[in-house]
């Protein structure tokens, strides 16, 4: 198990927390300004996430675009903020990274499933960013079998993450949703890199023994 090549570095934890207050200033136009701040500090990470799910997936990626899965990323996000007022900016993060993997957790059961899309809505096109790619009736079925299983373990890797301990859960969040750099993650959690790489280490080991060394 891999981390994400890092983005440019996360915001700080002074920056975070300056619009957490904004949010918590209780009018409405300050939430919804707030909340609006917020989505925006990570517009760029959910597509990314989105990017990242895409590429392994041609059969998803015919009906589903980066913009699309980051969107709905996003908009789980902004209903979740209405509600809920993160304490930290480690809370605000963990929030992100939990509506990223419903978002791909529901897409991913959306087209691995019997009934999903791609069994009733199949055809030999596929969308592979700028330019649509062909296949054949022939490979087609055995291509979209192997995909339907790659996505059903691929809901499990995420169901997995969910389970992670507290502490190993917010470095793994911050590492494999995010695309953090262990300096922002121990600027974000107010500890040192040594147990940023302790903690990823620690739930490297905690995937290796659920999948028995098989990973998705």
């Amino acid at each position: 198990m891999e981390a994400a090549a890092p983005l440019a570095e996360i915001p700080s934890h002074a920056h975070y927390g300056a619009v957490l207050d904004r949010l918590r200033a209780g009018e409405p136009a300050d939430r919804r300004a707030g909340a609006d701040e917020l989505v925006g500090l990570v517009a760029e990470r959910l597509r990314y996430m989105a990017r990242r799910m895409l590429r392994g997936f041609p059969t998803v990626r015919r009906f589903s675009e980066t913009d699309d899965i980051a969107q709905g990323a996003a908009l789980r996000l902004h209903r979740a903020l209405a509600t809920v007022t993160p304490a930290c900016p480690r809370e605000f993060l963990g929030l992100v990274a939990l509506q990223v993997r419903r978002e791909l957790v529901d897409l991913a059961r959306k087209f691995a499933g019997p009934e999903s899309l791609a069994r009733h809505l199949d055809t030999d096109v596929v969308n592979d960013g700028d330019a649509a790619v062909c296949r054949s009736e022939t490979t087609g079925d055995v291509l979209a079998a192997a995909e339907r299983e790659s996505l059903g373990r691929w809901v499990r890797f995420h169901e997995v993450a969910a389970e992670l301990p507290a502490e190993e859960r917010a470095v793994f969040d911050m590492v494999w949703y995010l695309g953090a750099t262990q300096a922002g993650i121990a600027e974000i959690l107010g500890c040192s890199e040594r147990t940023v790489r302790r903690r990823w280490e620690s739930a490297r080991e905690y995937f290796q023994t659920r999948f028995r060394g098989d990973l998705p």
